[in-house]
């Protein structure tokens, strides 16, 4: 049961992580010399169809990590009574959740208030350079903290070094 839940968590978060840094490392450089309405109906286009593919990624990360931290043994009980954090293991494990919420944060901001925003704004708006920045330094954030997280996770697994 535990292999088929971190298989399905790991596939997730190729999906995510995959696609944070898609847009990150390709489609940001690649229409970086497009007119600004150009790109902004672009990344319309991708980010919502990335949205969707998303957010269900984080989903399911959501719903298989809360088994595979259950099935190593950590209850409920260690947690709220902090006895979890004692451990090197579970400062990781808070760790990565806090990189975890931060992305799912960011993104969500991302998602539903800047990035829609600052499409829309790119084919009119003169604001659009204030949103068009605040839309990337949210998407950077995400993806600097995605690494970080997949770092941490394989920490969890393997045990730090030394």
């Amino acid at each position: 049961m535990l292999q088929a839940f971190a298989l399905i968590h790991i596939l997730a978060a190729i999906v995510w992580v995959g696609g944070l840094l898609f847009f990150a490392l390709v489609a940001v450089p690649a229409t970086r010399s497009m007119p600004a309405a150009e790109r902004a109906r672009v990344f319309g286009v991708l980010g919502l169809r990335f949205r969707l593919v998303g957010w269900a990624a984080m989903a399911v990360l959501v719903v298989t990590g809360i088994p595979l931290v259950a099935l190593r043994g950590i209850t409920v009980d260690a947690v709220l009574t902090g006895a979890l954090f004692a451990s090197l293991w579970g400062q990781t494990l808070m760790l990565k959740v806090s990189c975890v919420v931060g992305m799912i944060a960011v993104t969500a901001w991302h998602d539903l208030v800047v990035g829609p925003a600052s499409t829309q704004a790119a084919l009119g708006d003169p604001s659009a350079p204030h949103l068009r920045r605040q839309s990337s330094v949210s998407a950077r954030a995400g993806a600097i903290l995605a690494p970080v997280a997949v770092a941490l996770a394989v920490l969890l697994v393997r045990g730090w070094p030394g």
